[in-house]
Parts: structure tokens; C-alpha cells; sequence
């Protein structure tokens, strides 16, 4: 069955040449030029997008579709009179790279099918109408679409010799390409659409830096971080946009319908004897065979066949040319003056999707922190593997074809778990594809558990199971290509509502779509005991309640991955051309239609002629010689675009005047002028640019078929809009450690004061691309996107800004170049940061043949900043990472796990007696640390006295023999902690005045001064002081700064650092933020060479100087502050010098219900979540133990029974215990004694400990 021809348009483009013009090539350096133009006219046509871009997939080489490799290009001489047409035909044939006049062109016979002619050029074919581009072959992402470089495939020169020496008039040319064989064509075997988004737009959601296209030389094996031709295909129209046709010669429906009423009202138009009119009308119309080639065809009208000069313009103006630190600011300043909002910084933050942000104060508070991350382009890092579980329904997905919808939710986002003993570590990755969900499991690691029954799998049956599960995670440790995580399996549910027992709930307790979490297999050679083990009795659960899921056990090939640190790296400058006269010749910008298909038609719809009142005309009969396009191996359709080509250019109109056809006894005939305006009444409907009015004033005029569509039909033009530019810029560095500063409320570096001037000077240079994904960008965001709305059907996701519609940005005269050059040209030097300014030298734009614009300013002002330059925040000029990590509490160089906590111990504040109850790792208290009273020497005189500190351990806790009192610490750290204040003693002198304190006291104002910050709302006067406080957790932690040169894919395996550190500033690290809320840190243990000189550092120095009061201890009226002097904290402030590959050791002081943020300004802010894994199981173990006394007791049954309140504590008892020099026995405390209450016996004074126990049942 044959295939009816396609014809899909494409952009014709000329340039009139006088004299030999000098062009730069692609390969040349920024301002300078080695190609030349000859005298004469040049053509270009720009291929539709499907064809120029890749299908690129990370485990093979970018593929292109085909090609046409031969093209026919007619010139229409210039009018004369009204006598037929005369014209010019050459085929350009783009293998082979010649040119040849019609008369003498011989269709190829010999051509190799093993090679295909694709955008980039000659490939190898890999399949029918598709080339694969080997990574080794030279390509430039500007080769179609600049003349100079493709001229001899997709580009034409036509001397004008055989018009004489000094021709005057226009001409017109028309070009129609196709493939020499059907296996080049990549539509042969495709199902043919009237509208096909060949034309569609890119996706420019992600912001893409594009690095200079200038190589031409061969390509290394790596592609680059963001290669230019890499995009995906793009998905097959709705069906509303779609009208497919029947694959049959004989053409149905309403076209053929449409073909016979054609033909019916020629034949009554005019007489015509079986020659020419009606056997063309036949044949376009109802061609008796289809050719199975995909025709392109495009043409120009009114080229001057000469021109004293380009007419565009020569030069930017300077206040179109605007440069930005980066992309992202460049779109909320160009949207700005749209008239879309006033508000940069508002739109700024709008285009980076942090709407979600202002949902809650802390997201609100975080906005700086948040824009300063996305000044920066992430890869992650060396990833960890892990083994994993997937739980499916109970279906056949490949005999039943259920759709991936029906499985319910996605797996993108894993849910964590929460269940005693279960492991519950996030993880931000991905989890089962759709790939993975469809494709069938392998036997080997299938497991078919039996249908639930009301009283589960036997035992038998949960033992068995357990076994293969091992037995499968064994096998997959050995086989895998990448090393898999001994211990940890990652599980993931795929069923509805997936929320088995308790391993999954989520956060409102509806149970997650898909659940996901943590399993940990523990040791593989202990006996399975589901009674006894808990991993193992996890494990039973597991089972009991996925009995009758299909389940892939751990496998070599389906294994889990969890990215590893990112590495960084700034966005680039961005230069932003206002005015330079954006044309829309080729792909991702939108040329076509609104909604971003290409108009395309098939054989029996071209436009054969025009009805202008009561009479007609035909193309072909406008022409000279049309028997010229009937040459063997030329399309059928040839003949008839070329007609269509004639009937659109209004030149011809005293010719059409001439042939015209009565089609009625009355009306008089159409003069040249009427039917200029009928040929040009297509232009103007081709569009959509009449409004009702205009089109009812030309509606005596009907085309005869389907005119071409806009992106065919062009007319002359002389400039072409901006492809490339070259610039110039000087980047004037101040060095980071000499200029910068990073104030304690801010995320970015910020000029010192004074502000210290730049010390390096640097000129770059470097061609760009000239791209319009601000405007494309801008209109996706703030117009075109769309979510899925309560009835599936899509709707806009954000209302757009009053007075904006997509056609605003499709309109907005903006071109912008992202000058990635400059991180080069200064790590060529050496330089391994830029920062400072950034200024604009001079411009050069090119458009499609090669014709120049230039701008230059020699100004150097900087004061005030010209909208040519801009201040450039410090940035590395390669990658980097901040790497923060927490460490083993045991051995610091050892990273943590979810198997090696980084908790030393915990500490509890007890505000009544200011003082801090130290607990182990696990929760068990080991004794208390006190201190003396802080004296005001402004209230009274004082006494000379040294006020202490002294740890006091747990009458139970045992002290070695002969060892100090901390010696019942075990944990190094925590014990370096309480020794350092034990330490903090304090002399003072008789008359003193001011405040006087320990050390210790000073660190206990500073934990009540920065823990209100942790919650924002109103602060109380007793807020955060009460009588028990919040838990402080003591960790260990490690942050260490690297920079790399390495590649993405070196990045992706573990790179190789830059070692000489000199080359690379040293950072200023922050650990903790009181601007963030859900930050937790306290301060930092910094250790000294005794524990005297070890010190405590605040987040913030205004913790310090600001300290409050606790009110129980002054008895102040209200809550006041006293500037702390101790030099244990006095002028300290967790900030670390931090020089590159040395690892910076900390302990860390945080509340147990933050976070840990660290923060430098070069590198985007790093954030730790607590380790809930140790510190909940530590926390629920974890029993207060107040010192009290001298209180009233009695004895009851050889017993001391205080006489005090009771501390209540939910589900906890409070007991007394006490030393009576043999053992220490503990008693309950009994409610208090009612008044007139006396005890059986006699009161005596006594102290001891209340020391909370868990409530017995009942």
C-alpha cells in the first residue's frame, strides 16, 4: 500500500552580496573572521526542529533523524512585462557537496545507505532515517543554521552571472528538498499527522548555560556538562491537534471530496482541451500515485539583485545591552520591564519556584538563603549503592497491560518509615521507574509469598522466606557492578495505599500511595529467630503483611541509589540584548504556531490557483518551461509547489492579469494592481493577521487548495536576527579573604568596610550563542505551565501577571549569552576564584550569513554601576563542595553511620539549680556538673571569692580507683567537655564590680539566649526558662572544602582534588544560624591545650554580648540581659577558618530538635538533620535526676521518705534515693502531705537525689 506525500515547510532566507565580503567561521577566534561571501545572492533554509535535534540517551551516542540530501533550488528571473516567468533550476545534493544545473543533473545510483546525511552532516545509519553522531566526529550546535558552515549542504550561491553585468529588478527563488532513498527518511514509516509538532518548542524548564560553539576539531569522548544538542523527543500532539490519515493511495473523505468539486469548478471555469490547466488541477489534486519521499519546501520573493548596503543596522545601542551575575536574575529583570511586576526581587524569587516557600514562616525567613543557592549549578557526587525489596500487586502487568496509573502514586518521593527497631534514613532519590514496574522479574528473584489468611504465614513459611531473602542479597553483594551497602536494603511497596502495619504511615496517618523505608538485615550468619531478634521479628511483619504481593527480592541489576554530596559550581554572568532585532528562523523559538506545531499538508492540498471575483488563476500557467520539474528522480509534488510559489509572489501580478480565466458571462478582468493585492492577501491570511474586518475586504479572493503555511513563504529581509556574538569583558577581581566578609544574618559574602579595591585585572573573550531562553523561560513560568486540574484536564498553574499572555514574551525583542568563558580564562591564569566586577567591552552580534553589529564602551566608571557591567558575588571559578559530615563519637575519622552514631552524650539543663545533668550516648545518666552562684557586684559590694565548677558523678556510676570524678565519663569527648568546664573557674577580687560568673554559667545564658531563637513567635519572659530544659545533644561532626577540575563524569566517580591549597581561598565557616528557626546549634566545643584554654563559641556574638538573665536565679521582675565576660565565651563565635582538603573536626552543642547549618557564602549553605535513629532510643531512655536537700524525711520500714513535691514527668514516677553509707536505696516520693498532716515518726534533714523512673503498669 502506498503513502501519500508529505510536504512539511521550512524558512528560506537571502543575502544580496555586492562585493566579496569577509565572514568569521565557527572555528575562528572572537573577532576575527576568515570566510568571504562572493558577489551575488546567497540562500539559506533553516531545517524544522524534529530534524536538527538529537535523541540523546545516557547509554549510546546522540542520534539524529535524517536529512534530505538533494534540493532543489528555482530562481524566478526578474518580470518582464507580462510574459511567462522565466526561471533557473540547480540541484545541491548535500553528500556529495556539489552543485548542478537541472538540465544536467543525474539522480545518484550508487549512493551508500550505510551513511545518512543528518543536521550535524554525513553519519553512520543506524536505522532507518536515523544517524548516530560518534563522539570522535566534529560538531557545532550552529552548523545548520550558520551560512558559512553549511552552505554546501543546506545553502545555495547563485552568481547571477547569466542575468548580465548589471541586472536590476527582483528575483525569487523557491526550494524543495528530499531523500534520495526511503531508508533515509525517518517519516517514511511513521504514521502520517496533518499537523506534526516538527516545529515544537525546546523544553527550557532547566536553566542551560551554553558554552562557546567554536570547536570544530575532534570531539573528546566526554560530552560536555551541558550538551547543546541533547533534548528529547517530543511526545505526539493531543488528539484535537491531530487528523490522521489513511495510508492508501486513493485519497478519502473529505479530500478527495474537496479534489472532485475542485476539478468540477475549473472545468465549468474556462475550456481547456486535455491539456495543461485541468491535468494539473488532476494531478495535484488527485494524484494517481504518492511517492513515499517526505518533501521540504520553503521559498523567498523580492530579492534585490543588487544592494549599495545592509540596511538592519550596524550598532547596538548602549542602553540595550544589560548584563546580570546570572540567569536567573537576568529573567526577573527583563520580566520587570514587561510591565509584569515591578518588584525584581519578588520575581526573582517567583521564577525560582519559591512560592511553596511563603507557606510558613520558616520558609519565609529562608528566601536569601534559598536565592543564593540557585546562583549555582549542582552534580552530585560519588553515589551509594544499596540493595532493594519491591513490592508489587498481585497482577500479570504484561499480559493485563495495566497501566502504571492504576498501581497508585509515584515512586519518587520514598516515604521514610516508622516503626520500633526499623532503620528510617531519608533518601531524595527516585525509587522504581516505570521501566522497572513493567518489565517482568527474573524467576531467580521472585518471590511468591501465599495469600494472606487470618492468621498469617506459619513460622515455618516467615523462616523460609527470610532465607531466600538473604540468599538473594547475598548473591547480589557478589554480582553487582558497584559495591552494595552490607547491611542496609532499601524496601519500596508499589500497591495502593501502601501502608503495611505500621511501616509506613504517613504524616496525617491516610497511609502513603507508595511506601518506603529502611531495612537492615543485620548479621547474615546469625540463626534466624523471629521470636528473639528484632531485625528478625521486622522481618516477620514485613511478610505477614505483603502475604499475596509479588516481590523482587535484592538483585545485581535493580539496586538503589542514593546520590552522593553535590559538587558546585557558579552560574555564569549573563549579557541580556535588548533591541537587537530577534528573528525567528530556527528551532525553540517559537516561530510557528501558539501552541508549537508546524502547519504541514499533503499532496492533494497545495494551492493551485486563485478565485479573484469571477476569475481564476493558475500557477502554472505563470511559468515558463514547467515541463522543467517533471526530470527524472524529481518529486511529482515538485511541479506543483513550484506553481504554488508563483501564485504567492505578487511580481507575477501582470502575468496573472494576463492568463486569468473567466469563470461567468459578467466581471470584468482583474488589473495587475488587484492582483498584486491578491497575492499578497495570502501573505496576510497565512498568519492570522487580518482581523474580521480586513478579512472581509479581501474575501472575494479564495485561494484554490491549501496556501503554505507562514513558515514556507518568506520575504526578503537584509538582516536575520542575532546567531552568535563575540565579546569582550574585563573582570576586576577582589580576592576573598582580602575583601569579603560574611556578616552573622547574612547567606552571601558582602564588601568589607572600608571596601577594599580590585587587585587583579583580566580581559576574556569568547563567541556565544545567541539564545532566547530568558523570553522562553519567562513565558513557560509565568504563562504557559500548566498542572492537571480537579477534572484532569490541564490548567495554568499560576494566574499570569495582569496585561501578560504568552504573546508578550514570543514579542519580546530580547537575545542574552551566558559568558561561561570567564571561569576558564581564569583558571588558564591560575586564578581559582572570581569575584568582584564584571564589565563589557565590546559586542559583535552575527546573524545567519555572517553581517555584523557592533557595540563598544571604553568607559571604566564603575561609580555609579553602568547597566554594561555588574558586581560578581565570590565564586570559585571551578567546582567545589563544602562537604559537612557527622563523625563516629569513637573514633572521630571514622564517618557515621546509621551503624556508628556521631552522639557523645547529653546534656539536660536544670534551671532551678543551674546546673546540667550528663548522659551517656544511650541516655543513662552519670552525674551532674554545678557550679557557684554568679555574684552582681553592682547591687552590693562583694567579698573576695573564686566561684567553681565540680562534677559530681551518680552515687551508682562507678569512678575507677584513683582516677578524677570525670573518669566516670567514657565517651573522650564528652569527658574533654566537662573537664574543659570544670575548668572554668573565676577569681574575684573584694569591691569588684559588674557581673560576675563561671564559665560554665556563661555557656548555660547563652543555650537560654540562642534556644529562643529555635521557635519564632512571642517571646515570654520565662520562654525557654523552666525547670526542665530541653536536651542537649553533644556530636561530633567534620566539614572539609574541596575544589576539583575534574569532569561531570570524574565528579559522578569520585574525583581527584586540587591539591596545592594556596591556590584556593580559605573559607569562613558558620556553624549554626539564629536567623534560621529550625536551626539547633548551641555553640561549639572548641578544645585548648588544657581544659582552661578550651573555650565555647555561640553562633553568634550577639549571644554573648546579649546574654539573658535567668530569672529564678536574679529574681528579676522581668527578663534582662547581662553582656557575658568569661573568657570561656567572652568574644568567641562559631566561625572556623577553613582552608582547602583539611579536615575542620568539631563538637558540636546542638538542641536535639534542630537542625545543623553551616554556611561560607563561596559555596551554597549545607544543612544536617539530627540523627533521630540514635537520638529518639536515647531520649526515650533517658531518666532526669535531681539533686535536692537538705530536705524534711522520715523513716518508714528503714527507709528515707522526703518530704517534698513530687516532679511530674508523663509516664515516668519520680523516686528518692539517697546514701545511708552501705548502699543507695530509693523510695517513692509520696504525694505531699496534707496540712496537719503529721508523719509517724520523726523529721530529720537529709539530700539525696529525685530521680525519674518509668511508671510501672497500672
Amino acid at each position: 500500500m502506498s503513502k501519500p506525500t508529505k510536504a512539511i515547510p521550512i524558512d528560506v532566507a537571502a543575502r544580496v552580496v555586492r562585493a566579496t565580503t569577509t565572514v568569521p567561521m565557527l572555528g575562528d577566534l572572537p573577532f576575527t573572521a576568515t570566510g568571504e561571501l562572493e558577489p551575488g545572492i546567497h540562500l539559506h533554509w533553516a531545517l524544522p526542529d524534529a530534524l536538527v535535534k538529537a535523541d540523546a540517551h545516557e547509554s549510546r551516542p546522540p542520534r539524529f533523524r535524517g536529512v534530505p540530501d538533494l534540493w532543489l533550488v528555482v530562481r524566478f528571473n526578474p518580470v518582464r512585462d507580462d510574459a511567462p516567468r522565466t526561471h533557473r533550476e540547480w540541484i545541491v545534493d548535500s553528500v556529495a557537496e556539489t552543485v548542478t544545473p537541472l538540465a544536467e543533473w543525474q539522480p545518484p545510483t550508487d549512493r551508500a545507505t550505510e551513511r545518512i546525511h543528518t543536521a550535524p552532516g554525513v553519519l553512520t545509519r543506524i536505522s532507518s532515517g536515523w544517524g548516530e553522531w560518534a563522539l570522535d566526529e566534529p560538531f557545532d550546535q550552529l552548523t545548520t543554521a550558520y551560512y558559512p558552515s553549511c552552505r554546501r549542504r543546506l545553502g545555495f550561491h547563485d552568481d547571477l552571472a547569466d542575468l548580465g553585468p548589471s541586472p536590476t529588478g527582483t528575483v525569487s527563488y523557491a526550494v524543495v528538498g528530499w531523500y534520495s532513498s526511503t531508508s533515509f527518511d525517518p517519516f517514511y514509516r511513521g504514521l502520517l499527522r496533518r499537523l506534526d509538532k516538527l516545529g515544537h518548542r525546546a523544553e527550557l524548564k532547566s536553566f542551560t548555560e551554553i558554552a562557546a560553539p567554536v570547536a570544530t576539531g575532534k570531539t573528546g569522548a566526554e560530552p560536555a556538562w551541558t550538551p547543546q544538542l541533547s533534548v528529547k523527543d517530543m511526545p505526539a500532539p493531543p488528539a484535537a491537534e491531530t487528523t490522521m490519515l489513511l495510508n492508501s493511495a486513493n485519497l478519502t473523505g473529505e479530500l478527495l471530496r474537496t479534489g472532485i468539486a475542485a476539478t468540477e469548478m475549473l472545468k465549468n471555469a474556462f475550456q481547456s482541451g486535455g491539456d495543461t490547466a485541468q491535468h494539473v488541477v488532476v494531478d495535484a489534486i488527485m494524484p494517481e500515485s504518492h511517492r513515499a519521499h517526505t518533501v521540504l519546501h520553503g521559498s523567498i520573493i523580492d530579492v534585490p539583485v543588487r544592494q549599495a548596503s545592509l540596511i538592519g543596522f550596524s550598532s547596538l545601542k548602549t542602553d540595550g545591552v544589560v548584563l546580570y551575575p546570572n540567569l536567573q536574575r537576568a529573567m526577573a529583570e527583563v520580566a520587570a520591564r514587561t510591565g509584569a511586576d515591578t518588584e525584581v526581587d519578588y520575581l526573582d524569587m517567583m521564577l525560582g519556584k519559591l512560592g511553596q516557600q511563603s507557606g510558613t514562616t520558616g520558609g519565609v525567613i529562608d528566601l536569601p538563603g534559598a536565592q543564593h543557592a540557585r546562583t549555582f549549578q549542582g552534580v552530585p557526587g560519588r553515589s551509594t549503592w544499596f540493595a532493594r525489596l519491591d513490592i508489587y500487586p498481585k497482577l500479570n502487568l504484561q499480559n493485563l497491560g495495566v497501566a502504571l496509573a492504576d498501581l497508585g502514586g509515584s515512586a519518587t518521593a520514598p516515604i521514610t518509615g516508622n516503626w520500633p527497631g526499623l532503620l528510617a534514613r531519608s533518601a531524595a532519590i527516585s525509587a522504581a521507574t516505570a521501566d522497572q514496574l513493567q518489565n517482568p522479574i527474573a524467576d531467580a528473584v521472585l518471590s511468591e509469598p501465599p495469600a494472606a489468611q487470618p492468621s498469617g504465614p506459619s513460622d515455618s513459611e516467615i523462616v523460609d522466606w527470610i532465607g531466600d531473602l538473604r540468599e538473594a542479597f547475598a548473591a547480589a553483594q557478589q554480582t553487582a557492578t558497584h559495591p552494595i551497602d552490607p547491611r542496609l536494603v532499601r524496601v519500596q511497596d508499589h500497591r495502593r495505599n501502601a501502608a503495611p502495619s505500621a511501616l509506613g504511615p504517613s504524616a496525617d496517618g491516610s497511609g502513603p500511595a507508595q511506601a518506603g523505608w529502611w531495612l537492615d538485615l543485620g548479621d547474615p550468619n546469625a540463626p534466624i529467630d523471629i521470636a528473639q531478634n528484632p531485625g528478625h521479628r521486622v522481618l516477620a511483619e514485613l511478610y505477614r503483611a505483603i502475604a499475596g504481593a509479588r516481590i523482587h527480592l535484592p538483585d545485581a541489576d535493580h539496586l538503589f541509589e542514593v546520590p552522593g554530596p553535590r559538587w558546585y559550581r557558579p552560574w555564569a554572568p549573563h549579557l541580556v540584548l535588548y533591541g537587537a532585532k530577534r528573528q525567528f528562523r530556527h528551532g525553540a523559538d517559537g516561530r510557528f504556531r501558539l501552541d508549537g506545531h508546524l502547519d504541514t499538508r499533503f499532496a492533494g492540498e497545495l494551492m493551485v490557483g486563485l478565485r479573484v471575483g469571477n476569475h481564476t488563476v493558475l500557477g502554472n500557467e505563470l511559468l515558463a518551461d514547467s515541463g522543467a520539474f517533471s526530470a527524472p528522480g524529481v518529486p511529482d509534488l515538485v511541479s506543483g509547489l513550484v506553481a504554488e510559489h508563483a501564485l504567492a509572489d505578487a511580481a507575477n501580478a501582470p502575468i496573472m492579469a494576463r492568463t486569468a480565466h473567466r469563470s461567468g458571462d459578467r466581471g470584468r478582468k482583474p488589473t495587475a494592481a488587484q492582483l498584486t493585492a491578491a497575492a499578497r492577501s495570502i501573505w496576510l491570511n497565512r498568519g492570522g493577521l487580518l482581523d474580521d474586518e480586513q478579512a472581509e475586504a479581501i474575501g472575494a479572493i479564495e485561494p484554490i487548495g491549501t496556501p503554505p503555511s507562514g513558515v514556507g513563504l518568506q520575504a526578503w529581509r537584509d538582516w536575520y536576527g542575532p546567531l552568535f556574538l563575540d565579546t569582550e569583558a574585563t573582570h576586576r577581581r577582589k580576592r576573598f579573604n582580602d575583601a569579603w566578609t560574611l556578616p552573622p544574618e547574612h547567606v552571601e559574602t558582602v564588601d568589607r568596610d572600608p571596601v577594599v579595591a580590585p587587585d587583579r585585572e583580566q580581559v576574556v573573550r569568547e563567541r556565544h550563542v545567541a539564545t532566547v531562553t530568558v523570553a522562553n523561560v519567562l513565558r513557560e513560568t509565568l504563562v504557559t505551565e500548566t498542572v492537571n486540574g480537579p477534572d484532569g484536564n490541564p490548567i495554568p498553574k499560576t494566574p499570569a501577571p495582569q496585561g501578560v499572555n504568552a504573546g508578550t514574551f514570543d514579542a519580546l525583542d530580547v537575545v542574552s549569552a551566558s559568558l561561561t568563558g570567564l571561569d576558564d580564562a581564569l583558571a588558564a591564569e591560575g586564578q581559582r576564584e572570581q569575584g568582584g566586577y564584571l564589565h563589557m567591552n565590546r559586542i559583535r552580534v552575527y546573524d545567519t550569513f555572517g553581517a555584523s553589529a557592533d557595540w563598544s564602551s571604553a568607559s571604566t566608571t564603575l561609580d555609579p554601576l553602568p547597566e554594561w557591567a555588574t558586581a560578581v558575588p565570590a565564586r570559585l571559578t571551578s567546582w567545589g563542595r563544602l562537604h559537612l559530615r557527622l563523625q563516629s563519637a569513637a573514633a572521630p575519622d571514622v564517618e557515621a553511620t546509621p551503624f556508628v552514631s556521631p552522639i557523645c552524650g547529653f546534656l539536660l539543663p536544670d534551671f532551678v539549680d543551674q546546673a546540667l545533668e550528663v548522659y551517656d550516648a544511650d541516655g543513662g545518666p552519670v552525674g551532674q556538673i554545678t557550679a557557684t552562684d554568679p555574684i552582681d557586684g553592682d547591687l552590693a559590694p562583694v567579698a573576695a571569692a573564686t566561684l567553681t565548677v565540680s562534677f559530681t558523678p551518680l552515687p551508682w556510676v562507678t569512678v575507677p580507683s584513683g582516677e578524677p570524678s570525670t573518669a566516670a565519663i567514657t565517651n573522650e569527648t564528652l569527658r574533654r567537655l566537662v573537664e574543659a568546664l570544670v575548668a572554668q573557674t573565676l577569681a574575684v577580687s573584694a569591691g569588684a564590680p559588674g557581673w560576675h560568673e563561671t564559665g560554665f554559667t556563661a555557656m548555660l545564658r547563652v543555650f537560654d539566649t540562642v534556644r529562643s531563637t529555635l521557635e519564632p513567635g512571642p517571646k515570654h519572659a520565662d520562654g525557654r526558662v523552666r525547670l526542665l530544659g530541653e536536651p542537649v545533644v553533644v556530636l561530633r561532626a567534620r566539614a572539609v572544602f574541596e575544589a576539583s577540575d575534574a569532569t561531570v563524569t570524574q565528579l559522578r566517580e569520585g574525583p581527584s582534588t586540587i591539591t596545592d591549597a594556596s591556590s584556593l581561598p580559605v573559607l569562613r565557616l558558620r556553624i549554626g544560624d539564629v536567623t534560621r528557626p529550625e536551626d539547633g546549634v548551641l555553640g561549639c566545643f572548641v578544645e585548648g591545650a588544657t581544659p582552661a584554654d578550651a573555650r565555647f563559641a555561640p553562633p553568634s556574638l550577639q549571644a554573648a554580648e546579649e546574654a539573658v538573665l535567668n530569672q529564678m536565679v536574679t529574681s528579676a521582675g522581668v527578663q534582662k540581659t547581662r553582656p557575658i565576660t568569661h573568657p570561656f565565651v567572652a568574644g568567641q563565635v562559631s566561625e572556623f577558618d577553613l582552608p582547602a582538603n583539611q579536615p575542620l573536626d568539631l563538637v558540636v552543642l546542638a538542641d536535639a530538635r534542630g537542625g545543623i547549618y553551616a554556611t561560607c557564602g563561596m559555596l551554597p549553605r549545607k544543612n544536617i538533620v539530627m540523627p533521630k535513629d540514635f537520638i529518639e532510643p536515647a531520649l526515650a531512655r533517658l531518666r532526669p535526676t535531681f539533686r535536692v536537700g537538705p530536705i524534711l524525711g522520715f523513716e518508714r520500714d528503714e527507709k528515707i521518705v522526703p518530704v517534698m513535691p513530687a516532679p511530674f514527668i508523663e509516664g515516668l514516677r519520680a523516686a528518692f534515693v539517697h546514701d545511708d553509707d552501705v548502699e543507695f536505696p530509693e523510695v517513692p516520693i509520696p504525694p505531699v502531705l496534707g496540712v496537719g498532716e503529721l508523719p509517724p515518726s520523726r523529721v530529720r534533714l537529709t539530700e539525696g537525689w529525685a530521680r525519674m523512673v518509668p511508671q510501672e503498669p497500672g
